[in-house]
């Protein structure tokens, strides 16, 4: 309920998630810090690039950040899964698996990935330029994770220099992945909302975005 506290705003509003493109996100984020006797407004659910913490000025202009991982990928058939994704860059690497829970992805896999975002993924005996666990290639799957940083904790060696940044950067992707908000009903009731919302412009669907860990963030209307 909103409140004084102090001759100040007491009132605290918590959002769920903000949905659309930047500029619609931008003008429902602008409503939300304009609502009378709100102090503080809580948002669940941003990606950890979400302009939303651009907008702000970064996380030390909040009252709270606040990160948890939502999104786990686990390969079950990792020739194919490779396969079926959209490489950034081309890359010819070849991986030392180890997967004690699928046997059929242990052993070496050749990546050749083209400049059209194709690849072919194949069994071979040659020398592994990267030895990793299955973990690393589902963390770095939807095109986040950061395999340097795995290789600097000793969960990746690297054989051939500069392996492990060539795989990184043909599997990383411009916008970090995050999970989906809510089932498929739940995104389509959260559209249906924005789009009756007068202040907001026609919000974009969420639905098939590659969107990194969600960021909860707390925000202080008229502290700066």
């Amino acid at each position: 309920m909103a409140r004084l506290s102090e001759t100040r705003p007491a009132g605290e509003l918590k959002v769920w998630a903000l949905l659309g493109d930047p500029a619609t996100q931008l003008v429902l984020l602008r409503r939300l810090v304009d609502f009378d006797l709100i102090g503080t407004v809580k948002i669940r659910t941003a990606g950890v690039d979400d302009p939303l913490l651009l907008w702000v000025g970064g996380p030390t202009a909040t009252s709270d950040v606040a990160t948890y991982g939502s999104l786990w990928v686990r390969l079950v058939d990792l020739p194919e899964a490779l396969q079926d994704r959209t490489w950034s860059a081309p890359c010819d690497v070849v991986i030392e698996v180890a997967d004690t829970m699928a046997p059929w992805n242990t052993g070496s896999w050749r990546i050749r990935a083209d400049d059209a975002g194709g690849a072919t993924v194949e069994r071979t005996r040659a020398v592994s330029d990267v030895r990793l666990r299955v973990d690393a290639p589902g963390a770095a799957y939807l095109g986040g994770g950061n395999l340097p940083a795995l290789q600097r904790a000793g969960l990746v060696a690297e054989r051939r220099k500069g392996a492990v940044a060539e795989l990184c950067r043909a599997m990383r992707s411009e916008v970090l992945p995050t999970a989906a908000v809510g089932d498929r009903r739940t995104r389509q009731c959260l559209d249906e909302i924005a789009r009756q919302c007068w202040w907001c412009a026609r919000p974009s669907s969420p639905q098939g975005q590659p969107m990194p860990p969600r960021t909860a963030m707390s925000l202080e209307p008229g502290g700066g």
